[in-house]
Formats: structure tokens, sequence, C-alpha cells
């Protein structure tokens, strides 16, 4: 467990990164006055950190109940199939 964590945390920080630039740059196009950029960095860290939260939370009770109603073949197959729907949609937006 103490070398997974450690992998986690490693990696970790270049996967949080490159998503975090993306929605700033997005967010620069929306709007673009130069006085708001603290305002616009704070939103984007704000709505991001939320929802890393928000899934950190809710990804182990899901794939809890999958597990226990569906087995474990159900489960991975469930979360490979959202995975390569996500990777999809990223790369036609």
């Amino acid at each position: 467990l103490g070398i997974a964590l450690f992998c986690a945390g490693g990696v970790n920080s270049h996967l949080v990164i490159p998503p975090m630039d993306e929605m700033i740059t997005v967010g620069r196009e929306i709007i673009p006055d130069e006085g708001k950029v603290e305002a616009l960095n704070d939103l984007c860290s704000g709505l991001f950190n939320t929802f890393f939260a928000l899934g950190e939370i809710f990804g182990p009770l899901l794939g809890n109940y999958l597990y226990a109603d569906y087995g474990l073949g159900f489960t991975c197959d469930a979360l490979g199939i959202m995975l390569i729907a996500f990777g999809i949609l990223y790369f036609l937006t």
C-alpha cells in the first residue's frame, strides 16, 4: 500500500497540471480582461479542486456498489467503457 501511495503521489502532479492550464487558457479566451486574471485563476482552481474531491469521494462509493451488486468483471468493464468514452469525447471537443 505504501508503494502504491508513493507512486500515486509522484504521478498525480503530472495528471493534475495539464487540465488546470487548459481550463485557464479557455477561460482567458472567454474573459479576455487582464484585470480579472487572478479571479479567473481562483475560479478555475476552485472548480477543479471541487470536482477532483467529488471524484475522490464518489468514485470508491460507486465502485463498491458496482462490485457488490455486479461483481469484479462488470465493474472493470464499466470503468473501461467510461474511460474510453471520456477519452473519445475529450479528443473530439
